[in-house]
């Protein structure tokens, strides 16, 4: 890719996720287009004014929306951007983390403001900005009601890709099978893992887990306890091996593409019910087969794909298991179809211009956006 312009004349400010941009949302999303891109940006202060402003979940929402409120009063003309990828708003019931969230963020130095109901917060914001970024169709589609501007945007993996599976003979005394993502807020997930797991009879399973060292209770930070003493206790007494990796770009995609397929099992949670297909195509571009939970948007991209790899009960887990571990050459068939479908409609070709095309309706209206695009 040629090196493209700069968004020109235009101050640009970004509330992240995290300071220094490791935050996966950061590599992932909005600072992986800046970057790939070649913006000019600074980190977003609520005392600067800027001409676009994005402003992450992980931000102090109460304040910025407060922002958006007085620049508008102001008549400064700056445009905001709000991006959410999970489904806070949505989840179903009283929850506890969910009741809480808003006094943890106060607490904890998240928020310089007290609000006891992040789901207002969240509404707030959401109406206030003029455009919101979520990560799914199925997101897009329950956001809409409060914002007539949102864009449902994938992540990029480009820059976490550096391996690529080729191989896909099995040893059949043995498979090994991966799960990757965050620890915290994972438990359900490891537990299922153990479920789905243990019904694979006659076949030794090693079970490669890529996560994060330790696993928190609260804020990704509090109540923390080693990943491994989790997955001891959870896994013991079972037939599957545990082997855990601390989750690195540099050896992600190595390990995960040396395993034989992976799994995606999503519980009965009804913030989890609402995750994006990102998960899914990260693993589908690396190469690896995947046996997923029906979620949504799972099953979304399975039917446009033209597989059928979802599963809605233990029979189901274990049957799809069983033909996916049986057979090199419905491997083989499975992962070019899909890794064909995620190429064609998650490629970074795709992503970038659906970025461009997003700040264009922020900024320009219906103007054109001043980026050099690959063709």
């Amino acid at each position: 890719m040629n090196p493209p312009n700069d968004l020109v004349g235009h101050t640009v400010g970004y509330a992240s996720h995290s300071v220094d941009y490791s935050h996966p949302a950061d590599r992932r999303k909005f600072h992986y287009y800046l970057k790939h891109r070649a913006v000019q940006f600074e980190q977003a202060s609520l005392n600067q004014h800027y001409d676009l402003t994005y402003i992450t979940s992980s931000a102090d929402i109460i304040s910025w929306a407060r922002k958006m409120e007085e620049s508008r009063r102001a008549s400064m003309g700056g445009k905001f951007i709000f991006e959410l990828c999970d489904a806070y708003l949505h989840s179903g019931g009283f929850e506890v983390k969910s009741a809480l969230r808003g006094l943890y963020r106060y607490v904890s130095g998240k928020s310089a403001s007290l609000g006891l109901s992040y789901k207002k917060s969240l509404a707030k914001i959401i109406r206030l900005s003029d455009a919101v970024v979520c990560g799914s169709v199925e997101q897009k589609q329950m956001l809409e009601g409060l914002n007539d501007n949102v864009w449902e945007i994938t992540d990029s993996f480009r820059d976490d890709l550096r391996s690529t599976k080729t191989s896909y003979e099995i040893d059949y005394r043995q498979v090994n099978v991966v799960w990757e993502g965050l620890a915290s807020g994972n438990y359900k997930n490891f537990v299922m893992l153990r479920d789905v797991l243990s019904g694979a009879n006659g076949v030794k399973v090693n079970l490669h887990i890529i996560s994060d060292k330790e696993y928190c209770l609260a804020g990704a930070r509090h109540a923390c306890r080693a990943t491994t003493d989790i997955l001891d206790r959870i896994f013991a007494g079972t037939n599957v091996s545990v082997y855990f990796y601390s989750w690195h770009r540099s050896t992600f995609s190595a390990i995960a593409a040396s395993c034989d397929f992976a799994l995606i099992p999503i519980p009965n949670d009804s913030l989890m019910k609402w995750k994006p297909e990102n998960k899914l195509i990260l693993l589908w571009l690396l190469g690896l087969p995947v046996i997923c939970s029906g979620i949504p948007a799972y099953q979304r991209v399975m039917k446009n794909a033209g597989l059928d790899w979802v599963c809605e009960s233990t029979s189901q887990w274990e049957e799809k298991l069983a033909l996916l571990t049986g057979s090199q050459r419905r491997r083989e068939e499975y992962i070019k179809t899909a890794r064909q479908y995620a190429q064609n409609n998650y490629g970074e070709i795709a992503v970038l211009n659906r970025w461009d095309h997003l700040l264009e309706s922020v900024l320009f209206g219906s103007g054109t956006l001043d980026v050099q695009r690959q063709s």
